[in-house]
C-alpha cells in the first residue's frame, strides 16, 4: 500500500477486478495503450477537466487494450508519478 493513496478505499476492488480481467483473457502480442476519460460529475479530488473532450469532467484512465480492458492505471493527480516506459510495458 502506497502512502497517500487516493484510491485507498477502492484499491482492493480495483485490484480484484483487474485480476479477474487478466485471468479471463490472455492478450496476443499486439496491444495498444489508450487514455480515456470516464465521466464523473461528483466531488472528487483528482477529477480532471479537459475542455476538448465530450465529457469535460471525469477520471483519466490509461488502459492497455485490444477492445478489452486487460489492465488500467487511474490517474489521481499531480502526486502520482508519471508512468515511465517500464510501467506502461507492465500494462501490456
Amino acid at each position: 500500500m502506497k502512502e497517500g493513496d487516493r484510491l485507498l478505499k477502492l484499491r482492493a476492488v480495483c485490484d480484484r477486478l483487474l485480476g479477474q480481467f487478466q485471468a479471463a483473457y490472455i492478450p496476443g502480442k499486439e496491444l495498444s495503450i489508450d487514455e480515456s476519460m470516464v465521466l464523473w460529475r461528483g466531488h472528487l479530488m483528482f477529477r480532471q477537466y479537459i475542455p476538448g473532450k465530450r465529457h469535460k469532467y471525469g477520471v483519466k484512465i490509461v488502459c492497455a487494450t485490444s477492445g478489452y480492458v486487460w489492465n488500467a492505471l487511474v490517474y489521481t493527480g499531480k502526486s502520482d508519478p508519471i508512468p515511465d516506459l517500464d510501467t506502461l510495458r507492465e500494462l501490456s
